[in-house]
């Protein structure tokens, strides 16, 4: 398999749940010559330090150090355009593999069949037959929402040569969507795996965007999907934005106390983004 797949793993100054992810699936790896590379974005050298001493007996870890700070979209670019394998999983930091489904996985990807392969993952309450749709629009509001989490996508050589680099950094949080359904647009190769292959690691660390939860979740994905309205209908799009809400339950009663909580929902983001949050959230 070193030949066929890479895990790709940007990360940020999360040491603890990288370990946490990696020493899960090191031995399947090992098992099954896939490599991992690691893209660290850390503004310390906890990453760095603990990837060493893994190195040590896992000589198929690649380190990658930025020397300069990218951010999340130059950083989940660079590990998705980097690797030369056939096929490139992006997994996130807090993401880890059901070490019994691998085989699952690693037989759909030799079948050679599909650019596109999204993967279920645990507490997201999906369930499709697993198969190949080709139907862009079906997969568009199936899936399309699912797929904002990073690690529920893996690429083939192909879907990654159709990426226009300088497009998807103008996309801010989400160019794996537009990335995903240009793509399927034009050829619509996909393949999805019902069984739950992931599973979030829980270590009390907020993920990079929590400070800027509506801003993300409001104007940034309103902004991935409606850059697609010229290939796919307003109505669809529109569709599909409202349909992450409802099925991810991000704006729910249960999530908005605890940013308010936080201090992260108060009277002035709710009068910033009352209209939309009426419309998310019913």
């Amino acid at each position: 398999m070193e030949n066929t797949l890479t895990i790709s793993i940007p990360t940020n100054n999360r040491a603890e749940i990288l370990r946490d992810n990696l020493s899960n699936i090191l031995d399947l790896c090992k098992e099954y010559s896939i490599n991992i590379n690691i893209y660290d974005d850390s503004t310390d050298q906890e990453t760095r330090m603990m990837i060493d001493d893994l190195m040590r007996n896992y000589p198929f870890i690649h380190y990658l150090k930025n020397p300069h700070k990218l951010g999340f979209e130059k950083n989940y670019l660079q590990s998705l355009l980097s690797p030369k394998t056939d096929y490139v999983w992006v997994l996130g930091d807090s993401m880890t593999i059901e070490t019994s489904l691998i085989l699952n996985v690693l037989e759909t990807i030799n079948s050679g069949q599909y650019d596109l392969i999204s993967v279920n993952v645990k507490g997201r309450n999906l369930s499709y037959p697993s198969k190949s749709y080709n139907d862009c629009r079906e997969v568009f509001l199936m899936f399309g929402w699912h797929m904002t989490l990073i690690g529920a996508t893996i690429y083939s050589r192909q879907a990654i040569a159709s990426v226009d680099k300088h497009a998807l950094l103008k996309i801010k949080n989400f160019p794996q969507i537009v990335l995903c359904f240009r793509y399927l647009a034009e050829k619509c190769s996909f393949f999805w795996m019902n069984e739950t292959i992931l599973v979030g690691i829980k270590r009390g660390h907020h993920s990079y965007w929590i400070k800027d939860f509506f801003a993300v979740f409001i104007e940034d994905w309103t902004n991935a999907v409606m850059s697609l309205s010229e290939i796919y209908s307003s109505d669809l799009c529109q569709r599909v934005i409202v349909r992450h809400s409802k099925l991810s339950g991000i704006f729910g009663l249960r999530t908005l106390a605890s940013l308010r909580g936080l201090g992260i929902y108060n009277y002035k983001e709710y009068k910033k983004y009352r209209e939309q949050l009426l419309m998310h959230s019913k």
